[in-house]
């Protein structure tokens, strides 16, 4: 099935109510998951624990605590995931920690609205070499992404202070810097 995306361990209530445990590597076919689902002990359709162990390619979702028990829902991610080039997964990462960031740990996640946040991520603005505010700064300049900053003569440039300014752009865009990227993730709906 090529690269693995997600290693969760799954867990569940057996037949005889005692708690037994599985390992499922993401994406796989649904030969894979009924495999699991037996070594739980469960039929497909009953509750199963799902918790991500290892994502290297978003390791984000490892800190996450998900709203369903749907190993399909967690496949259907995962073959999106695996379906993204290099920038649309840095978008979708920039999107996931802005979006998540504070209540991954206390709230669950719905897998539906990761799995809708793989969609339209090229509609994301994704700057690449650039990995602070002083870079994003001399980006803004360079481009002339703020009026403000635009109006201030050539001649006059090397006065003003990039970092700042790179500062003030984040804030406005809802900014993530992820390797070596910047993503404008306040503007993604």
């Amino acid at each position: 099935m090529g690269k693995r995306i997600m290693h969760l361990e799954l867990s569940a209530e057996d037949r005889n109510q005692e708690h037994r445990y599985a390992e499922l590597m993401l994406p796989t076919s649904s030969a894979g998951t009924e495999k699991a689902l037996r070594t739980l002990g469960v039929s497909n359709g009953q509750y199963v624990d799902v918790s991500v162990l290892r994502s290297p390619f978003a390791p984000e979702l490892e800190r996450m605590r998900f709203d369903t028990a749907s190993l399909k829902e967690m496949n259907l991610l995962a073959k999106r995931l695996h379906s993204l080039d290099e920038v649309s997964l840095t978008a979708f990462r920039a999107l996931e920690i802005s979006k998540y960031s504070d209540s991954h740990e206390s709230e669950l996640v719905s897998v539906k609205d990761l799995i809708n946040m793989t969609y339209e991520l090229d509609s994301v603005m994704v700057a690449s070499n650039v990995s602070n505010d002083e870079q994003l700064g001399q980006f803004v300049i360079e481009n002339d992404l703020r009026e403000d900053v635009a109006a201030v003569p050539d001649e006059a440039l090397h006065l003003l202070d990039r970092k700042k300014i790179g500062e003030l752009q984040r804030i406005d865009d809802g900014g993530v810097f992820l390797n070596g990227f910047y993503v404008v993730a306040g503007a993604y709906t």
